[in-house]
């Protein structure tokens, strides 16, 4: 589970498996905005509530949404740290800020700096936030199939094809890149395997020989993913891409089930965007 990412597809028969990508893809918009305007704790728990009862009736272990969030984890903790350091002269001005929540308690770091416990609930709240936002995303990748997304992508952006936008490309480049991501974590992978097997230590040493054998995993990584591009461009330009129609995806219909889940999801997100 702790190699799972967004791109990654678990196979299964579920509800949510079987909905249309078209009603997921546009879900998985619409909670993302809808996100944005939920301002309270108890807007982002009714969020939370949605995305664990997305993953239960998707029928996935809550490991798959940690294992979705752990690329974020360190974005997810300079978030909280970013909000909860501050100047020690700016805590006058923070606590009188519209909205604030008052001086509070804090721990002085030195050097004019301090820790603000109001800080820490600002910067748990934006980074739960992300983290149900991330775990949408990759609910949504989970039940489906590169195949199906790109078909239903297609159709929903394939208005705008009279308009002169280039549709089938993009969703190419979308397919390449859902295909990539998890790639990505394969590759850090491997050669993080590859350096602990000659003796390189991850775990326990300074920051500063941290870096360094990072650093011995990011190069390699990066070069393989270079070749698997360059390798990709190739195979594309021997099978002509870009001489003929660019793709022959068709979205499955719309059934009564799929408008009836699309209604009361967008609803509910509705619901608790303008009320919480």
């Amino acid at each position: 589970m702790s190699t799972l990412a967004f791109g990654s597809y678990i196979p299964g028969k579920s509800a949510v498996h079987s909905l249309n990508a078209q009603v997921k893809i546009i879900l998985a918009c619409a909670f993302s905005l809808g996100a944005f305007f939920v301002e309270g704790w108890l807007g982002l728990g009714a969020l939370c509530a949605l995305v664990l009862a997305g993953y239960a009736a998707a029928r996935l272990p809550l490991g798959c949404a940690l294992g979705g969030l752990r690329p974020v984890a360190l974005i997810l903790a300079v978030t909280v740290l970013c909000n909860a350091l501050t100047r020690t002269e700016l805590l006058g001005a923070r606590a009188a800020a519209p909205g604030a929540l008052g001086m509070g308690s804090f721990v002085e770091l030195g050097g004019g700096w301090c820790l603000s416990a109001d800080g820490v609930l600002v910067g748990c709240f934006f980074a739960l936030r992300i983290a149900v936002l991330v775990a949408a995303c990759c609910l949504l990748s989970f039940t489906s199939s590169a195949t199906a997304l790109m078909s239903g992508l297609r159709s929903l952006l394939g208005p705008l094809a009279r308009c002169g936008l280039p549709v089938d490309d993009l969703c190419m480049v979308a397919s390449m890149a859902l295909r990539f991501l998890p790639l990505v974590s394969e590759e850090l992978a491997r050669a993080r395997r590859a350096r602990e097997a000659r003796g390189l230590c991850f775990e326990g040493a300074g920051p500063v020989a941290a870096a360094r054998a990072w650093a011995s995993v990011l190069v390699p990584s990066f070069t393989g993913l270079f070749k698997r591009a360059d390798r990709l461009a190739l195979a594309m330009d021997a099978r002509a891409y870009g001489s003929g129609p660019r793709s022959s995806l068709t979205a499955r219909a719309l059934t009564a089930r799929d408008a009836a889940v699309l209604c009361i999801a967008l609803a509910a997100v509705l619901a608790v965007a303008v009320l919480l």
